[in-house]
């Protein structure tokens, strides 16, 4: 019996080198998004490896914005996602919380676990393409990319 196609949760990936984004104090040239979408029959997204990535999605499926930090003085998060023009996902926020049990005794909470965001494509979202802003935080340094986007088809 075939998966429905939105119960697979998709992934997209941000890995970004934060030691060149923040000498340079902009992303580009620094950053790289690619997402699972290829291995799920019959999806498959345009972009791949660049900042103009468009996330094939369906409607009703969960997205998760995972971040990896490459060489850098410090490391990097997504501190916010918004949605350009329109609601496109609900729930959409972020989860994972700081580690208490690895933090020092005399600072707790302070070893960050690892974090992500993640929001389900509202179900009756007319197809089409959403843009969205990534806002990363490098230290006390935020940058933006506004390039990225969830091209929403309908579930079959």
């Amino acid at each position: 019996m075939p998966v429905p196609l939105n119960s697979v949760q998709l992934n997209v990936i941000t890995v970004v080198d934060v030691e060149k984004a923040i000498h340079t104090g902009t992303l580009d040239g620094s950053l790289y998004m690619m997402d699972n979408s290829a291995d799920i029959e019959g999806l498959h997204s345009a972009g791949q490896g660049s900042p103009l990535l468009s996330t094939t999605c369906t409607q009703g499926q969960v997205i998760n914005w995972i971040i990896y930090p490459l060489v850098g003085p410090t490391s990097a998060r997504i501190s916010n996602i918004a949605f350009v023009d329109h609601d496109v996902c609900t729930r959409l926020e972020i989860y994972g919380a700081p580690d208490i049990e690895a933090s020092p005794r005399y600072l707790p909470g302070v070893t960050p676990v690892y974090d992500y965001w993640a929001g389900m494509v509202l179900p009756d979202l007319a197809p089409g393409t959403y843009h969205y802003k990534l806002e990363i935080q490098m230290g006390g340094k935020y940058m933006y990319l506004e390039s990225p986007s969830l091209n929403v088809i309908p579930l079959q």
